[in-house]
């Protein structure tokens, strides 16, 4: 029993030992496929990519360097790394001994940068490709040793950081105290910081009320790039400095721009806002570029300096200014104090759209300043709806302000043409352009030896208006002497346009000063003739003098004489 039983049991486990083997065989059947189904995917096996090389390393002085590719499908470049380009950068069809060429800049970081240019290669619509990578090196040049000073940007921007925290700023200063701008800085796409605090606080305090109180020496060397504005409050290269700060010898080509929602915003290209200075001063300074302002009108533009309580010395401006700010200058926004602008420059052409402003070629608001032979060459545009005072040199003098002197070469000239836009005068309102000085309104403000050799017109067909080839409007018992209004001097106005003054409405005394140029009425103007006041000297008189001038040029077509040297 036991021999025939173990016999039924082999005989009845024979198919299942087969059924078992098939099983196996079924299922290795089916691993081998999906192997051959995962290979026959594999890129690597069906798309080939060569290079000649797998990196390529170029010097600080960057350049081309060519590379050559091999592939036996579609291909294509790309790199995430903004500093390089190469070309070609793909094609259609197989690449053989094809030539790529990679091109770099210059490098003048003291460090080492790297990219890498990923090639693919196959089905690249599909994403089933091959890949390669080549690494691309660039290194900076070598580290000098040297000693203190602004070598590089990041300098400047630690520099900056030391100035805004009110830290020791020692170890960029050379034995004598000094900080040197030791090269050229180009930020490129990078800002440039704003150094310095945000108050307009006249104190030389912490926090917010930092400011630079040192030398820095440019050296003639030159600060580039866009500052670093957003929401600041002020928006210069020194937000602030100190009694005793000195800048000097320094370049700048900066765009600034800036949208103050607030009042008491400061824009310029240098300095933002000056402390009333004890030894400090702003020497031999040269700007260049563009400052745009938006927002609030109650604010600051200069193209060296927003708020110049300092003496300015030899300082030159090659800025751009578009602004809506009451306080607009060639060189500053507004000074303060009994400070000397000495031989500045203006070249930028400034246009100025506020309801209210004062702007000159040099300053828009002077108050308390000496100006020395002081020279504007840049168009002045301004557009305003309310009053308004336009000079080629200042806007605005008020305080004790002189503007020129009697010694020769010490007056100040205006080159520039200057063209007011005003409407919607109210009664109260009073649009003032002049050659020299739109509006003079203490009796210390006084201008002296001083030119005007550009045209300047009122567009404005209202009453209320003045435009004089020296001042627009006087309205204290100051004086006028020993200047001059050239032949390329035009004076034109809806009314009371004058070869020296506008409309004077106090004890004026104008001496020794000349006409040359043409006075005329505005070409629309609409207001009754009687009441125009059109003088060859001054166009409404009030209580003012003249003595010892000499007439010419045209006063409405008629030859100057003593006989129209005040309107009537």
């Amino acid at each position: 029993m036991n021999e025939l039983s173990c016999k039924c049991n082999l005989k009845a486990n024979k198919p299942l030992i087969l059924n078992y083997m098939n099983l196996l065989f079924f299922l290795a059947l089916i691993v081998f496929c999906v192997s051959c189904s995962d290979e026959d995917s594999d890129p690597a096996l069906h798309y080939n990519i060569e290079t000649s090389v797998d990196t390529l390393v170029f010097d600080p002085e960057g350049g081309e360097m060519s590379f050559t590719l091999n592939t036996n499908a579609k291909w294509q470049i790309h790199t995430n790394a903004n500093w390089l380009t190469y070309t070609p950068t793909a094609d259609s069809k197989n690449a053989s001994e094809q030539k790529i060429t990679v091109s770099v800049p210059e490098f003048v970081d003291y460090t080492t940068r790297t990219a890498i240019i990923s090639i693919k290669s196959g089905d690249i619509d599909n994403d089933v490709v091959k890949r390669k990578f080549i690494l691309i090196t660039q290194v900076g040049p070598e580290k000098p040793e040297r000693g203190p000073g602004i070598w590089s940007k990041q300098d400047l921007v630690e520099f900056g950081e030391a100035i805004s925290g009110n830290q020791d700023y020692s170890q960029w200063s050379d034995e004598n105290g000094i900080v040197n701008l030791m090269d050229n800085i180009d930020f490129g796409a990078d800002k440039i910081p704003c150094m310095g605090g945000m108050s307009t606080n006249n104190n030389l305090m912490e926090g917010s009320d930092a400011a630079f109180n040192g030398t820095f020496n440019g050296n003639g060397h030159t600060i580039k790039g866009q500052l670093d504005g957003g929401d600041k409050m002020i928006v210069a290269l020194f937000t602030r400095i100190g009694p005793k700060a000195i800048i000097e010898n320094l370049i700048v080509d900066i765009t600034g721009i800036s949208s103050f929602n607030q009042s008491n915003g400061h824009l310029a290209t240098i300095v933002g806002f000056s402390l009333s200075a004890d030894d400090g001063y702003i020497k031999n300074c040269i700007a260049k570029g563009s400052l745009t302002q938006t927002g609030t009108n109650s604010t600051r533009v200069g193209g060296i300096v927003a708020y110049g309580r300092t003496k300015i010395v030899d300082c030159q401006s090659n800025v751009d200014i578009q602004a809506v700010s009451n306080r607009v200058g060639g060189i500053a926004g507004a000074g303060g104090g009994s400070y000397t602008f000495e031989n500045c420059i203006n070249n930028g052409n400034i246009s100025v759209t506020c309801d209210v402003t004062q702007t000159g070629g040099i300053v828009g608001q002077l108050n308390g300043q000496t100006l020395l032979g002081c020279i504007n060459n840049g168009k002045i545009s301004v557009t305003a709806i309310g009053a308004v005072a336009v000079g080629g040199i200042a806007g605005q003098a008020q305080g004790t302000s002189n503007i020129g002197n009697d010694g020769d070469g010490y007056g100040c000239e205006n080159n520039g043409e200057i063209t007011l836009v005003a409407t919607d005068l109210s009664s109260s309102d009073n649009a003032t352009v002049g050659g020299i000085a739109g509006n003079v309104t203490t009796a210390t403000a006084v201008i002296k030896n001083s030119l005007n050799n550009a045209l300047v017109k009122s567009n404005c067909n209202k009453e209320l208006v003045s435009a004089g080839g020296i001042a627009g409007k006087v309205t204290a018992a100051t004086s006028i002497t020993l200047s001059t209004n050239s032949i390329n001097g035009t004076v034109i106005a809806a009314q009371n346009a004058g070869g020296i003054v506008g409309k004077a409405t106090a004890a004026l005394s104008i001496s020794a000063c000349t006409n040359l140029g043409n006075i005329d009425v505005l070409t629309n103007a609409t207001l009754p003739t009687a009441g125009r006041y059109i003088g060859g000297i001054i166009g409404q008189k009030g209580s003012a003098t003249y003595t010892d001038c000499n007439y010419g040029g045209f006063v409405m077509s008629i030859a100057g004489t003593s006989a129209n040297a005040e309107g009537h």
